[in-house]
């Protein structure tokens, strides 16, 4: 069974009736969900028995797990053994999960079989690090989030909740949590710093009252996770919380605080915790955990060399349009030596917006999403035309 070729879906669904995965308990299944990795967003062994023969990718992987979790929640819904059926129902799910109808076009251009579909779907959605520029942050901040596919379609299969409003509520409360977990560190990194930024502009997208949610830590769980779901949550602040390899006593309070208003007991707090050392010590030698492995960071990483290649592009053509406005050069140059406040953030933003619609190439900057990309623009604007703030800053001066 090859995830890369076509044809390996049907394959993979005989694979998972012949092995006892789906008689397994919902915190065993989770239990042995979270042992591949596939909750952390890097898939290092499979859910099934696999061809030891064959050395998969953590994409194949993930491609893999992903069916396998909607197989086993279908299953414990619908009592039935994987087939046709279950393939209509998650390609049913899946075109009304993605409300932009362009997208399902791009992929169905010709008449195909249902189970190619969910193929094509799958690997779409697996496929998390391409045309992030083009896209809103939170829509894909890496295999990290895709088990929000099957807490979808779990809620999708046991009630008539739209799926597209369901897996919105559900992104924007995991980015709250993620929000606060990283909040809570004593030492931020740069990563944690830019991830908080990024994380506070894609709120922007979902919940209009995201900033009080964030700063009240009035997150009610309750009405959106199931119990999978809270450890599912639970797991992933631990992993924002561990990406120095270390839990401190205030974020080891706060790791205590969430599994109480997760509703998870003790015994569960502490397993999640100690499951992630260990997962972190096992394959450290396989990954950079929490560098470029991380989704988070990893965003940071991808996008920087994207941006600096769109901006180096139309170089001459920005320093035009960048010298017109000696407070915008004041303001950038600023921003090397110091952090702006929000008044001065948001003219940076305006001025530069304006000057993305004059340039078409950069017009991809002001589409929606795009603003979670302005920490990297700022950074390497000076350092693409050193001349044009050097000159300014010390007529300034």
């Amino acid at each position: 069974m090859n995830p890369s070729a076509s044809g390996w879906l049907i394959k993979c669904l005989h694979r998972i009736s012949e092995s006892s995965i789906l008689s397994l308990s919902e915190n065993e299944f989770y239990d042995k969900l979270r042992s591949t990795g596939f909750v952390y967003g890097s898939s290092q062994t499979a859910l099934i028995p696999l061809n030891k023969n064959l050395k998969y990718t953590q994409q194949e992987l993930a491609k893999i797990n992903l069916l396998v979790t909607l197989v086993y929640e279908d299953h414990q819904i619908c009592e039935e053994q994987p087939g046709s059926e279950i393939i209509s129902r998650l390609v049913g799910f899946y075109e009304s999960l993605h409300a932009q109808k362009e997208f399902l076009k791009s992929i169905f251009k010709f008449k195909t079989k249902s189970e190619q579909k969910l193929e094509q779907l799958i690997h779409k959605r697996v496929q998390t690090n391409e045309g992030l520029i083009q896209k809103n942050f939170s829509h894909l901040i890496t295999n990290a989030l895709l088990l929000t596919d099957v807490l979808t379609y779990r809620k999708s299969l046991m009630t008539s909740v739209k799926p597209s409003e369901y897996a919105k509520t559900l992104e924007s409360l995991i980015m709250q949590t993620v929000y606060l977990a990283l909040d809570k560190k004593t030492s931020k990194t740069t990563y944690d710093t830019l991830i908080l930024k990024l994380i506070k502009s894609s709120l922007r997208y979902h919940v209009t009252d995201s900033e009080k949610a964030v700063k009240t830590q009035a997150i009610d769980y309750s009405p959106v996770l199931s119990s999978m779901g809270s450890l599912y949550v639970f797991d992933l602040a631990c992993m924002a919380v561990y990406s120095d390899e270390e839990i401190e006593i205030n974020e080891l309070k706060f790791m205590n605080i969430l599994g109480s208003n997760l509703n998870l007991t003790e015994s569960q707090i502490h397993k999640s915790i100690e499951f992630l050392f260990q997962f972190v010590s096992e394959y450290r030698q396989h990954i950079a955990y929490f560098h470029f492995s991380n989704p988070l960071n990893h965003f940071y990483q991808k996008n920087q060399k994207a941006v600096k290649l769109l901006l180096s592009r139309n170089k001459n053509r920005l320093y035009k349009e960048i010298i017109q406005s000696k407070e915008l050069v004041y303001l950038l140059s600023q921003s090397t030596h110091r952090e702006l406040n929000a008044d001065e953030k948001l003219k940076v933003k305006s001025q530069l917006y304006d000057i993305f619609k004059s340039i078409p190439s950069l017009a991809i900057f002001v589409m929606p999403g795009g603003s979670v990309l302005l920490p990297i623009i700022i950074k390497f604007i000076p350092q693409l035309l050193p001349s044009a703030f050097n000159e300014n800053y010390e007529q300034d001066e």
